[in-house]
């Protein structure tokens, strides 16, 4: 502070109290200042902290961030400790912009995991220590620091009360079959596409008919549209009173009775409201879940971590016992939700997507011409990254290790396509500036029309820490595409390891160098063998049109 304050004098006395103010009177250029953190201060090879959250740990989602630097070899990974115990490798490539070091990393050289609440302590405190593993082999140990356990109390943890609305009147036979379907949001992404594929195969069907709302708006408006379906754009219920939440809920039971729809569907864990509505109309709902989250850790997302995340997971509980339906793409997935329902309720229907679509594409497509117009050398060896800009889908990670093969594989670039303006977008185009690899990994925004990208690369590429069954992934392996991935979830389940793709173990630096390199060095045989395998499992399994019918067969079971 006293050198601040020395440059303070110096500008009053040279420039005078206008450029003083103008300097220094910016709140956010003097916390951007305080907050900064010189990694290196305390000397030493390898610097970091756990340091997020400062208060404590909320009990239900369990978040521990930090972060880790070391002069001498980049950090593989960072195992994080509970009570001495190992609890699993953290997420890297978090932005930390407030890491002062003359060193590429020192930008997003943050860490972050998700501890299950199960595997977390009763006690009111808990020591929480971390390990550095670097690409050297060393491994360095932080000592624990005492962080305490916060609960989120607003004493309201019941389930919601029964509602007293009309009995609906009998559906006339040889009537279509009317379905209210909730989506959470109509933009680009792949639970949103999911629904709209679906949506798109029952608008083939003459037995069905729909109405679409969303809390948030997008382009899937308009193309949903065009396939003759109504689209409402309606707040949500509220997630911060419980009393507000639920007369919400039943003046939606009583707009579903008026409206005379026979069914319900709810895509994402959004959806949770339209599912308690539902029952309170005495209607017949399915749920599509994409989520990979322990419950109370959703929840605490959802409710940005406010006290409502209690009664919001005390309605989701609730949901999931009453839905005669709800739907999984991965078994791994299913199997988390267990403890909520029952085998006969939960169900896994394998994700679809248009296979007969991608075909037609290929018939017309030119490799080369497509290559020009994407800019992409017919030289070059390009791996594609289809995905939103998320920290979830760790696109900054991905960009380290790819880091770590450019000067084995001069030829191969990296292409990232999903960008959009975000404080993670901004993070990785400033590393991407720092390591000067602009030129090889190449940053694309949000694409409308991805198959010219599938087509064009050689390789598929997901590193995320949490997926349950990627719609990428799948319309890569249709493309014929080799892909890499990390072991997650459902993922496995639609990777055979060395025969439909390559899997590697998550948030390793070392790993995910190491299958870059593996997936580079491919020969055209292997290439060729791995392409056919991932082409024929989506034929055979994930074929939208087999999707909609599983879909359609069920809901005219329900509705009957």
């Amino acid at each position: 502070m006293t050198s601040l304050a020395s440059r303070a004098v110096l500008i009053i006395r040279r420039d005078g109290w206008t450029v003083f103010l103008r300097r220094f009177f910016s709140i956010r250029r003097w916390s951007r200042i305080l907050r900064r953190t010189d990694a290196f201060a305390a000397g030493g090879d390898v610097a970091g902290a756990i340091d997020r959250p400062l208060d404590g740990i909320s009990r239900a989602m369990g978040g521990i961030s930090g972060w880790a630097l070391s002069r001498s070899s980049r950090v593989d990974r960072v195992e994080i400790f509970v009570d001495g115990r190992s609890v699993g490798y953290a997420a890297l490539g978090v932005p930390r912009s407030d890491i002062v070091a003359d060193l590429p990393d020192a930008r997003i050289c943050g860490f972050r995991i998700n501890v299950h609440p199960e595997r977390l302590p009763a006690d009111a405190t808990i020591d929480v220590g971390f390990a550095v593993h670097l690409m050297s082999g060393q491994v360095h140990t932080f000592a624990p620091r005492p962080l305490p356990l916060s609960r989120h109390t607003n004493g309201d943890t019941r389930a919601p009360a029964p509602a007293s609305l009309p009995s609906r009147a009998n559906r006339r036979a040889g009537k279509r079959i009317r379905i209210a379907c909730f989506a959470h949001d109509l933009g680009y992404g792949g639970g949103q596409l999911y629904l709209q594929e679906l949506l798109r195969q029952f608008a083939t069907r003459a037995q069905v008919e729909c109405i679409v709302r969303s809390p948030s708006d997008g382009p899937l408006h308009r193309e949903l549209m065009a396939l003759g379906f109504a689209v409402e754009i309606v707040p949500e219920p509220s997630t911060a009173n419980a009393d507000h939440h639920d007369q919400a809920t039943r003046e939606l039971g009583t707009w579903l009775l008026r409206q005379e729809f026979d069914c319900v569907l709810a895509n994402t864990l959004s959806g949770f409201h339209a599912i308690n509505a539902a029952h309170d109309a005495r209607l017949p709902s399915l749920w599509a879940i994409h989520e990979s989250f322990p419950l109370s850790t959703w929840a605490g997302f959802y409710t940005n971590e406010r006290p409502g995340s209690q009664f919001v997971l005390a309605r989701i509980k609730a949901a999931l016992s009453r839905c005669p339906a709800v739907i999984f793409e991965a078994e791994a997935t299913r199997q988390m939700f267990l403890p909520y329902g029952s085998e006969e309720t939960l169900l896994k229907i394998p994700y679809g997507i248009d296979v007969s679509t991608i075909d037609r594409f290929l018939l017309s497509f030119d490799r080369d011409q497509t290559r020009a117009k994407l800019a992409i050398s017919p030289r070059s060896r390009a791996l594609l990254c289809m995905g939103t800009m998320e920290p979830r889908k760790q696109q900054i990670f991905l960009a380290q290790a790819f880091a770590e093969i450019t000067t084995e594989h001069g030829d191969a670039e990296l292409l990232l396509v999903g960008d959009y303006p975000s404080p993670y977008s901004r993070a990785l185009h400033q590393y991407l500036e720092a390591v000067g690899l602009g030129r090889t990994i190449r940053v694309f925004p949000v694409a409308p029309d991805p198959y010219p990208w599938y087509a064009v690369a050689d390789g598929f590429v997901l590193l995320s820490a949490l997926e349950s069954m990627p719609r990428s992934m799948l319309e890569a392996m249709a493309f014929g595409q080799p892909v890499l991935a990390s072991r997650v979830f459902g993922i496995p389940e639609l990777i055979d390891d060395g025969t439909s793709g390559l899997l590697l173990e998550p948030n390793s630096l070392r790993s995910a160098s190491d299958g870059l390199r593996k997936l580079l060095r491919l020969s055209d045989e292997e290439r060729n063998s791995m392409a056919r395998a991932a082409r024929e499992k989506v034929m055979r399994d994930h074929d939208s049109r087999g999707y909609a019918e599983k879909y359609l067969s069920l809901i005219g079971r329900l509705v009957s």
